[in-house]
């Protein structure tokens, strides 16, 4: 605590004063990462509220695919994958807050598809859990992965939109939709930001080939 004040340049005591001991920074500066990530999502999630399932569930694939394309910190994914290691005890708060109430949601909109006969039936949280899994792991294991051929064909020779397209038909043929996922009617609003996702998303892989 002593170093860690010094390179902040703080008092030690006022450092103990709002943190018991190093562990406690730790998990507040791990909730503090995570969090401010998953805040930015807000305005994505006030958009999908009134979307119907199908329109929510292509909405939401590619919110999954922007926000992993916006986290390319490999600090901030350097200690999760540390905090993991550890037991992910910090992530607890973190995941009781934000992870597990959006699961819910988007378990309860799928579920309703499935109601309607919109999506074929099936186990809903496992739908969003197979899509936020895939992003997430692709995310995560980035620099495990530096140096070997494995890196070359996942991280260069595909991107982002690949992963999408990937996870747009694999989703379509887990639902019984059609095939590739189209878009579906969107409002206009819904389908503008859609646009600048996908502009975001596909940029990545034409940067690839440019730099080739």
């Amino acid at each position: 605590m002593e170093s860690i004040a010094r390179s902040a340049r703080l008092n030690k005591a006022m450092l103990h004063y709002y943190f018991k001991n190093k562990k406690a920074l730790h998990a507040h500066v791990v909730r503090s990462l995570i969090e401010s990530e998953w805040e930015q999502d807000a305005p994505f999630l006030e958009l999908a509220r009134d979307l119907a399932p199908l329109q929510r569930l292509y909405f939401t694939l590619h919110g999954m695919a922007y926000r992993h394309l916006r986290g390319k910190d490999p600090t901030l994914r350097r200690i999760m994958a540390w905090e993991l290691a550890e037991g992910g005890q910090a992530f607890h708060e973190v995941y009781r807050r934000y992870v597990v109430p959006r699961m819910l949601l988007n378990q309860a909109f799928v579920q309703q598809g499935m109601d309607d006969g919109v999506f074929r039936k099936t186990d809903p949280l496992l739908v969003i859990w197979n899509a936020i899994s895939f992003f997430v792991l692709y995310s995560m294991q980035k620099e495990s992965y530096q140096g070997t051929e494995l890196h070359n064909q996942l991280y260069n020779q595909r991107g982002m939109g690949h992963l999408l397209d990937h996870m747009l038909e694999t989703t379509a043929r887990m639902l019984d939709l059609e095939p590739g996922f189209p878009e579906p009617e969107m409002p206009d609003n819904v389908r503008n930001v859609i646009k600048k996702m996908r502009k975001e998303i596909y940029a990545q892989g034409k940067k690839r080939v440019a730099k080739k």
